[in-house]
């Protein structure tokens, strides 16, 4: 072999081991590369992936709390029905003591009272009747139900009005306290 064709080998044997070398460091590049993208898709997976968690997480929040408030809702307009029940029923109570015991009540109240005249007692229209049997009276114009006895200085109404006024609290309080005590008990029962 003479120095050129060496010469010439000696060249493609490098040129061979360069070559190799270089596609050697390129497949390791590549790799690498290849590992890098890898991790950011991996990355990218996973911060995707905790992103829809926290969605859903979110969206199970909320829709619990729409279910909550529902249901707090259903509680409270069924409470509210019960309570407008037993408002009806003591209102009938009232209105058939009013038209029974009025009367009598009224003129107690103004044996009572008898030392704070002079007063003036008001009724509705087609009550005096009722009540001048004990004591004179004015009709009210307006007036529906009950009475009031006018004093200089004060006022004595007793109508639904009034008597809804003082019970309606004093209920609700009874309703929050059967709740609570159902809640307390773990529901019904």
């Amino acid at each position: 072999m003479s120095t050129v064709d060496k010469l010439i080998s000696r060249v493609i044997e490098e040129a061979t081991r360069e070559s190799q070398e270089i596609l050697a460091k390129a497949k390791e590049e590549a790799a690498s590369l290849q590992a890098e993208k890898e991790r950011q898709i991996e990355n990218q997976f996973r911060q995707a992936l905790s992103r829809e968690k926290l969605a859903i997480q979110e969206r199970y929040r909320e829709k619990l709390a729409k279910e909550r408030l529902a249901g707090q809702r259903r509680v409270l307009a069924e409470r509210n029905k019960c309570l407008n029940e037993v408002l009806d029923e003591v209102k009938k109570l009232f209105h058939s003591w009013l038209e029974h015991h009025g009367p009598g009540f009224l003129s107690e109240v103004l044996a009572e009272i008898q030392a704070e005249g002079p007063w003036v007692v008001y009724v509705p229209a087609g009550k005096e009747a009722q009540f001048s049997a004990f004591i004179p009276v004015t009709v009210k114009p307006g007036k529906t139900e009950g009475f009031i006895v006018e004093g200089a200085n004060w006022n004595l109404v007793i109508n639904w009005e009034t008597v809804q006024r003082y019970l309606r609290p004093k209920l609700v309080e009874i309703f929050r306290q059967t709740e609570m005590q159902v809640a307390r008990n773990g529901g019904c029962g």
